[in-house]
């Protein structure tokens, strides 16, 4: 069983690493120059920021942590670049807050991964959660008909089954760690965006916004939340991600004025009650029955 120091200690580094993360959409929605120009910059600089994490951390070092990926670790490589090159393409398309609402069922799309590829049972909790978020994501996508933000509404999809991908091999892979080949998937979208990138044609400002981006907001916020499960019940983990969900809207709304949609509020409202009552029932049972006294 964790111990109360341990399990604050998890706590701390999951709601901080959740925090650096929240302004992540209103960075990308900040930063004024074309989509593929703002992929080779977070490409770039978040390969490089995660890789002089590795190396400060991995006594095995960069060469030796990318080796330990193995065949299927490198298959985070292009599941992590579509995550980010879809969730950029749905912030450019469609609002933050439904971006990122969409995006928080990435967890359930990463049970039925499970289910499929590593044969992994899905409680039936699982299952009525599942259906709840796709009720949810339905409510969104009819609000965004006829308003020209569908297809950014399916690229966050998109990005929420990537970004599940790489779950269910960071999962199977268990002992080894995936960051590695988050650094590499940030060198292949950089190459693969060159051909329609202009990098050297951003504004100072835009320089600054993907500076911070790429080399404070990705690698600290991925390094304080990949320590949080070594000191937490997954479920618990997964409760408090549900925060990005919020503060990252709030950050968008109160920077820009973006108002979310009615839609968007009833879809989200779904799913993070589904969200959040599916990781408590996990949590309690985790946890066990309570204990008599007396």
């Amino acid at each position: 069983m964790t111990s109360k120091p341990e399990h604050i200690r998890g706590l701390v580094l999951t709601v901080l690493g959740v925090a650096v993360l929240s302004p992540d959409a209103l960075l990308v929605r900040l930063i004024t120059a074309d989509t593929w120009t703002v992929l080779w910059w977070r490409g770039l600089l978040m390969g490089i920021g995660l890789f002089v994490y590795v190396a400060l951390r991995d006594r095995h070092g960069i060469v030796g942590s990318v080796r330990a990926l193995g065949p299927i670790g490198f298959l985070s490589v292009p599941l992590f670049a579509g995550t980010v090159t879809l969730f950029v393409t749905s912030l450019a398309l469609t609002t933050a807050a439904n971006t990122l609402v969409i995006l928080s069922v990435a967890p359930l799309f990463a049970a039925v991964f499970g289910r499929v590829f590593l044969r992994e049972a899905v409680p039936p909790r699982t299952w009525i959660a599942i259906f709840a978020g796709i009720v949810g994501i339905v409510v969104i996508f009819a609000g965004s008909l006829g308003g020209g933000a569908l297809w950014g509404d399916l690229c966050a999809v998109g990005s929420a089954a990537c970004i599940a991908g790489h779950f269910v091999v960071a999962r199977h892979l268990r002992a080894v760690s995936v960051v590695p080949a988050v650094a590499l998937s940030g060198f292949l979208m950089c190459a693969v965006a060159t051909f329609w990138a202009a990098p050297f044609d951003v504004s100072t400002s835009d320089f600054v916004l993907l500076g911070v981006l790429g080399l404070v907001v990705i690698p600290v916020s991925h390094a304080l939340i990949t320590e949080g499960p070594r000191y937490l019940p997954a479920a618990e983990v997964g409760l408090i991600l549900l925060l990005e969900m919020v503060l990252g809207s709030v950050w968008v709304w109160w920077a820009l004025g973006e108002v979310p949609a009615t839609a968007t509020f009833l879809g989200g409202a779904v799913i993070l009650v589904t969200l959040a009552a599916h990781s408590c029932v996990g949590l309690r049972r985790q946890a066990g029955p309570p204990i008599a006294i007396g």
